[in-house]
Parts: structure tokens; sequence; C-alpha cells
């Protein structure tokens, strides 16, 4: 009988990045019409500033029998996905900025981390060793997601104890 594994999903904002990309967005506008100013390099500069800021205005997080997926909620484009096959273990637990090198896309020695807020979230950890962790909005979902994709990952198989004849 196949297993099944439930859906999980959810989408949230990140009001910060919304007004500061909003909010560049007006002033590379208003630069542009300035006399003097290289409008190709200004509006270059500004609109990829700008691009990134939308992208994680809004993460959307995914977790199920396809393994973890987090997009941008604002333009649905993949940022990270990780396989059931490729996952070890998955932890429900409080993400520390100051653990993965602060606020953001935060890079560490072992993986990265996208923390949007210092709140609970999951560690997934692949069977290659590196590490990736995601902040969730409350403790439910972390434990919640962090159950189904334990569900979800595949089983390693067990190791023959027999001995050959």
């Amino acid at each position: 009988m196949a297993r099944v594994i439930p859906q999980w999903e959810r989408r949230y904002w990140v009001p910060m990045y919304l007004w500061f990309g909003l909010g560049l967005a007006v002033v590379g506008i208003s630069t542009m019409f300035m006399p003097g100013m290289p409008v190709v390099h200004f509006g270059v500069l500004f609109g990829t500033v700008v691009l990134v800021c939308l992208l994680v205005a809004s993460i959307k997080v995914s977790v199920g029998a396809d393994g973890l997926v987090v997009r941008s909620g604002v333009i649905p484009i993949p940022i990270k996905k990780v396989s059931p096959g490729q996952i070890a273990s998955v932890e429900a637990q409080v993400i520390q900025p100051h653990d993965w090198g602060g606020w953001g896309f935060a890079p560490a020695r072992d993986g990265w981390a996208i923390i949007l807020r210092r709140s609970p979230g999951i560690l997934v950890t692949n069977t290659n060793g590196r590490r990736f962790a995601i902040t969730l909005p409350d403790d439910d979902d972390a434990s919640q997601a962090a159950a189904i994709l334990n569900s979800a990952r595949t089983p390693t198989p067990a190791t023959s104890t027999r001995q050959p004849s």
C-alpha cells in the first residue's frame, strides 16, 4: 500500500522588504529624471535591487511528497528545492540569525538559510551533510512541516546484519 503524504503550504509576507523595495523604486524613478544622471546605470542598479526586494517580500513554503520547495510569493520563481531523496533529517527549531550569519539569505560554512525573522523554523540536513534552514511564522507550522518532510523523505535501506555463509 502506498504511503499518503499530506501537502502543507504557507505564504508569509515580510513588509520590511516590500516597503524597502517600493521606496527604492520611487527613489530610482525620480533620480532617473534628474539632469546629468546616467539613466541606464541607475535604472539597472535600482531595478535589480527592487526586483530582489520584491522576490523576498513574500515567501511561499511547500512541503509534501515532492519534498521542500521555497518560492517567492510575489514572482513564482523557485528559490530552493530539496527532494525527499536528498533529505537525511529535518528538525523544527528556533532559527537564530546569529547562527547563520544574519538576516535574509544567509550563507553558513555548511549550508545556507532564509531568515526573515527570529522565529521557529525547519532545519533540513541533506544526505551530503549540507544544511538549509528557513524561518516560519509559528511553532505549529514548523512542527507540522518538519513532520511531513520526515515522513516524505526516502528511507535509507537498513544495513544487512546477515553474515555470508
